[in-house]
């Protein structure tokens, strides 16, 4: 539900949201300026979010990248561990097509990336595919600096 209502100049906007806490992992490296490789895709075909991230694995020389379906349907988280200087992370995940743009800038402003890796309540994460690669990840999930609670809107 929204309000909306002006007031003279001044213009006033009330949602109401249902939300859930969950966890979300950041991108950044501990001990480190670096960071790993995340992805989010919203309302894409399982292939275009392949064959995107194919694109940006050639382009770049990128190691394995797990790929998640996340709240069933057409969303999609992906993750690359592989050391990476937060402006070039920023340019290869601006060159992705199709990512989720509201996750890009929110990481851009932030300085890192947080993907979702709890449930909202609806459909578990499931692996749906592995970009495989002849290079090895250089980072272990365990070397990421930390698990976040947050709030996020739940999906219709």
């Amino acid at each position: 539900m929204q309000l909306r209502f002006n007031v003279g100049k001044l213009h006033f906007f009330a949602s109401v949201t249902v939300q859930s806490k969950v966890k979300g992992i950041c991108s950044r490296i501990k001990d480190s300026d670096e960071h790993v490789l995340f992805w989010d895709f919203d309302d894409l075909e399982l292939e275009e979010v392949l064959s995107a991230l194919c694109k940006v694995s050639d382009w770049f020389g990128l190691p394995r990248i797990v790929v998640l379906q996340t709240s069933g349907g057409n969303h999609f988280h992906a993750y690359c561990f592989r050391r990476t200087p937060f402006a070039e992370a920023m340019y290869i995940l601006a060159s992705t097509p199709g990512i989720d743009m509201v996750f890009f800038k929110l990481g851009v402003l932030r300085g890192y990336w947080t993907l979702r890796i709890s449930s909202r309540g609806e459909d578990d994460f499931k692996v749906v595919a592995e970009l495989n690669t002849n290079l090895e990840w250089d980072v272990s999930p365990l070397e990421l600096e930390n698990v976040n609670e947050y709030w996020t809107r739940k999906r219709k």
